[in-house]
């Protein structure tokens, strides 16, 4: 695995700036960078959040006989699944990738709408779930929304497994 200390991008001349000495990278000294701490696709964390919500409400289905608990499990995965949905397609829009400002103003206005929309469903889960049980709905929806970190161990895994080949 390569290691990158501090030492290796002190700034030359060591003057401090109130941030701590730091110096502009090179081409290849931030390349290297990119391969130490590589970030997980927005795309391999929804299929990630999709697959763990199948896997919730199998086991679910397989542990209880209620099948109220079984759709609050899969109403509480949704109202994560369905926003995270909304804001991807919404962040991929040509529009949005104009200019540094156009990306900033797109994310939080995708954001508002996919945190809208969680409300929303959270709300009207009473009236669209039948028998609904809310220790259910919150396990579906607090284990889909936590995989982004699973997702994110699993891809400094693979980046470390890939280092320690080299």
């Amino acid at each position: 695995m390569v290691r990158i200390s501090q030492q290796d991008f002190a700034e030359e001349d060591g003057e401090e700036n109130g941030l701590g000495s730091f110096k502009t990278l090179s081409a290849e000294e931030a390349q290297r960078l990119r391969l130490q701490q590589p970030q997980p696709s927005l795309w391999s964390i929804f299929f990630l959040q999709i697959s763990v919500a199948l896997a919730l409400v199998a086991i679910t289905w397989l542990l209880t006989v209620e099948i109220s608990t079984v759709w609050s499990v899969a109403y509480g995965a949704l109202s994560v699944i369905l926003p995270s949905a909304v804001l991807m397609r919404g962040m991929a829009s040509k529009n949005s990738y104009l200019n540094t400002v156009s990306v900033l103003v797109g994310f939080f206005v995708w954001e508002l709408v996919k945190i809208g929309l969680t409300i929303s469903m959270l709300s009207a889960a009473v009236w669209v779930v039948n028998d609904l049980s809310w220790p259910a709905l919150l396990v579906g929806l607090i284990l889909t929304m936590k995989v982004s970190w699973l997702a994110i161990a699993l891809q400094q895994r693979k980046a470390n497994q890939g280092t320690n080949e080299d």
